[in-house]
């Protein structure tokens, strides 16, 4: 099953909206963001340039909604670890 999600930009609502349809499944969802992290991986630490694609509201680029690529390199990444942060009282 191939996931219909971008996985840059979906929300908690777009996966849970996504898994409730059908559309992908909690395996299918895992497979898809181990495969990002296989793509990413490599990058972090090397001096390997690649392209990052931004669109300011998220959607399909258009004259009102431009593309803008620059080319970046990927020197560390920590990511979020421990517990989640605490909940507002």
């Amino acid at each position: 099953m191939s996931l219909e999600l971008d996985l840059e930009t979906a929300g908690v609502a777009a996966v849970t909206s996504a898994m409730v349809s059908g559309a992908t499944t909690g395996v299918g969802l895992v497979e898809a963001y181990l495969d990002r992290i296989a793509t990413l991986n490599p990058l972090v630490g090397s001096q390997t340039p690649f392209d990052v694609v931004v669109l300011p509201n998220g959607d399909t680029a258009s004259t009102t909604n431009p593309s803008y690529t620059l080319s970046a390199i990927l020197p560390a990444y920590t990511p979020f670890g421990g517990s989640a942060p605490p909940s507002p009282q």
